[in-house]
């Protein structure tokens, strides 16, 4: 039953524009995804994370659990007494809401943004928790980007290194800043150099790193890496989504070019902009992506902010039929790609049955529904 009502909402969301009841839907059932698991794998170790009675420090405890994470379960559990289960629905709806709110700052059309979510990458985020949160933290903190001041530059910076107490992986996000500091013409060559010479440094690199960091150590030694295949089509991918984000923030800027702009519509302007240029810094991504697929996670919060781009691009007035077939052209490839991305990171390989199908068919609202 939950697999059709995902797919009615999604397929809703993506023909029919700013559907209320259908975005409402969305980050209902979306809610219910994450805050009902109880069969995926890493369910448990969370469970064993938040009753960890091991002494709280930089340098003791659960040491492969950053320390922010650590004090949050402390706080819930020894402060507020509440057990895990309910902890676990506050912090997972918590996100949803928080993810949501984000969405409805910069664009109107919520639905399409959470229906592309729901494809990819609802179910790896809902897994991986910690790297969802701390993702969604650094979301919220993009709103101190849109004013190019040294103030808000440092409270995003704060943001990102919250993030990074939750899961380690956020410091990457700290490249959200080359937008806001650097032409995007430079950006572009900095990323194309870095694609080329980047995989023959990536490995090396990560073997450094891998003494002081064992997360590393252990991504480097699984052997999990992407065929050559593989790796060509996400380039691919990836370039094609820099020159789709290029072309929908030409045509938001030439449509709001002169015109007397309300605050959430030069708010959307910005954004666009934003996104054009995260697409380009994403290609600092795959040199990893040729070493493990794991690295690849951060992509997703990228992905968000060019669905909430595409999003704004698919309100746009317009009254020539070739502009609408563009349109519907550029969505279904951004429907593409969240399919591909799926099928690479969720569905192919041993992962589908022990991982994504039991948080889905053993979620204890689904399975009382």
């Amino acid at each position: 039953m939950q697999y059709i009502i995902f797919f009615i909402l999604i397929l809703s969301a993506l023909i029919v524009v700013r559907g209320k009841f259908i975005e409402l839907s969305l980050v209902f059932m979306i809610s219910l995804t994450f805050a009902f698991d109880g069969g995926s794998a890493d369910y448990n170790s969370y469970r064993n994370i938040y009753y960890n009675d091991a002494p709280l420090s930089f340098f003791s405890g659960d040491k492969s659990v950053e320390i922010g994470y650590q004090v949050l379960c402390r706080f819930f559990r020894d402060v507020i007494q509440i057990n895990f289960e309910t902890f676990w629905i506050i912090i997972t709806v918590f996100s949803i809401l928080l993810f949501y709110l984000l969405v409805k700052r910069y664009t109107k059309n919520a639905a399409v943004v959470l229906a592309l979510f729901t494809v990819f990458p609802m179910l790896i985020s809902a897994v991986q928790f910690r790297q969802w949160l701390s993702g969604v933290i650094v979301l919220y903190g993009i709103r101190y980007l849109e004013s190019k001041k040294i103030k808000n530059t440092l409270k995003f910076v704060a943001v990102c290194f919250l993030a990074v107490s939750i899961h380690t992986s956020a410091l990457f996000y700290l490249c959200f800043l080359l937008p806001i500091w650097i032409d995007v013409k430079k950006i572009t060559k900095i990323a194309i150099a870095w694609v080329i010479v980047g995989g023959a440094f990536v490995r090396p690199m990560l073997q450094v790193v891998s003494r002081y960091n064992g997360r590393v150590s252990r991504l480097l030694i699984t052997g999990n890496r992407t065929s050559l295949t593989t790796q060509v089509s996400m380039l691919i991918l990836m370039m094609a989504l820099c020159l789709a984000m290029k072309y929908i923030n030409k045509k938001v800027s030439d449509s709001t070019a002169g015109k007397i702009l309300t605050c959430f519509d030069q708010r959307c302007v910005w954004f666009v902009e934003f996104a054009f240029a995260l697409s380009i810094v994403s290609l600092f991504l795959w040199p990893f992506f040729m070493v493990t697929m794991e690295t690849f996670r951060l992509m997703r919060i990228i992905l968000v902010v060019e669905y909430i781009s595409l999003s704004i691009y698919l309100l746009l007035p317009s009254k020539n039929e070739m502009d609408k077939i563009v349109r519907r052209l550029i969505e279904a490839f951004v429907v593409i790609v969240a399919v591909f991305c799926l099928y690479l990171f969720c569905i192919q390989g041993h992962y589908l049955d022990t991982v994504f199908l039991p948080l889905l068919e053993e979620n204890r609202a689904f399975t009382w529904l």
